[in-house]
């Protein structure tokens, strides 16, 4: 469970940084990425309304991790 309370603030800096050629990192990030890092891209996605976070975040929900789900 670490990094979850972290993933917002982690959120927020992928907006300021992350452009359209970012975009395949952070879907991987958020398909197989680290706790933390899944967290903070899947609200990155979800925030930008991108059209492949509502699979991504069905897939988090089924995820073993109590952080990512």
């Amino acid at each position: 469970e670490r990094g979850s309370e972290l993933h917002v603030p982690a959120a927020r800096c992928l907006s300021a940084v992350a452009g359209p050629e970012d975009r395949p990192q952070i879907i991987e990030a958020a398909r197989d990425g680290a706790e933390g890092a899944r967290c903070a891209a899947l609200h990155y996605l979800a925030e930008a309304a991108d059209p492949a976070v509502l699979d991504l975040i069905e897939t988090a929900a089924l995820s073993p991790s109590r952080t990512v789900a």
